[in-house]
């Protein structure tokens, strides 16, 4: 008697010993996973974004000898190397910094470093030359008061919103959204093992002829999620293929992920590289590194924290804030025909 209750207990036992990952709460079956990323990968949408953060971006471009020739013409090869480039690897930082509703993007080039900002009350853009310790003023809006400042503010917003949403960002477009898609299809969804942890592999296409931004026509694609970080991606693969069927590029990324305090996670760090099918010498490799940094002044999104002036928008035409869009407008000017002499000399 004792022995027919000890063999049932001995071969559960060895059920569990044997099969950890059931414990572990691995999937039963392909079927229940695909419904968890379905499921998990939705409430992603709704996750509080940290209401201040600013990410500086490095970006480092190695463009393959057969890839630039097709990318820039020769003109413009020797436009960047007259700049004192290398139009096979190009650098770049920007950073973009939001409090709340306010934005503000930074970019540095060409010897010149640019702003743009919007507050509650006005949006402004103000550069400064090297070895000039003022910054002039490029132009200065009422909020919502003219279309094409808004459009182009608007734009950087957008940029801001996708740098936070990078963690599930596919082309654009939140990876939940690419569910709702009509020629979106989920070929499989497997468990795989990704720098010692367990994650899920999504294997997908999205084959279409309509082919514009937004639009894609994806083959041989699959993304790979981390559900421990909030499902964001750590990886994906897709070929392009262009209105005929044909297969054109190869797009591969790699994201190195943290988590801020409150647990919402950020890209620190995503290697792409892109190859030009059935063209060997034309492959092109970006590194973006992302400095992500916390509590940013509201201050910055304000004239006065690079000394100009609050403008008030009841003064007379040639106020303060004014003359200094004019000077600017004569530096810019100045500027810019002193690097045509140059270039010309």
């Amino acid at each position: 008697m004792f022995s027919m209750l000890i063999q049932p207990l001995f071969f559960l036992m060895l059920f569990f010993v044997l099969t950890p990952d059931v414990c572990d709460g691995a999937f039963a079956s392909e079927e229940s996973l695909r419904a968890l990323f379905i499921k998990e990968i939705e409430k992603t949408k709704s996750i509080v974004n940290p209401r201040s953060l600013r990410i500086i971006i490095h970006s480092n471009q190695n463009i393959s000898k057969g890839a630039a020739s097709s990318m820039y013409s020769a003109e413009q090869i020797k436009k960047i190397k007259k700049q004192g480039k290398d139009p096979f690897k190009l650098k770049g930082v920007k950073e973009y910094a939001y409090h709340k509703n306010l934005v503000l993007k930074k970019e540095y080039h060409n010897g010149t470093s640019y702003i743009i900002a919007k507050n509650e009350r006005y949006v402004f853009g103000i550069s400064k030359e090297d070895g000039t310790e003022d910054y002039v003023l490029n132009f200065l809006e009422i909020s919502n008061s003219n279309k094409k400042v808004d459009e182009r503010i608007e734009k950087e917003v957008n940029n801001a919103r996708a740098l936070l949403r990078l963690p599930w960002n596919l082309f654009g477009h939140h990876l939940a959204d690419w569910l709702q898609k009509e020629h979106f299809i989920i070929l499989n969804v497997t468990e795989v093992v990704k720098d010692d942890k367990k994650m899920v592999r999504i294997d997908f296409e999205h084959v279409v002829t309509d082919i514009r931004p937004g639009n894609l026509s994806l083959t041989d694609a699959y993304v790979i999620c981390d559900p421990e970080a909030h499902w964001a991606i750590k990886e994906r693969s897709v070929v392009y293929n262009n209105a005929k069927g044909e297969k054109v590029t190869t797009g591969t990324d790699y994201f190195e992920i943290e988590k801020l305090e409150d647990g919402f996670p950020v890209v620190v760090k995503n290697i792409s590289s892109t190859e030009f099918i059935g063209k060997k010498d034309e492959k092109i490799v970006n590194v973006f590194e992302y400095e992500i940094k916390e509590d940013v002044a509201k201050e910055e999104f304000y004239l006065s924290s690079y000394g100009l002036p609050e403008p008030n928008f009841e003064e007379p035409f040639l106020s303060t804030w004014m003359k200094y869009l004019l000077a600017g407008l004569v530096c810019l000017g100045i500027a810019y025909w002193i690097k045509r002499r140059r270039a010309v000399a």
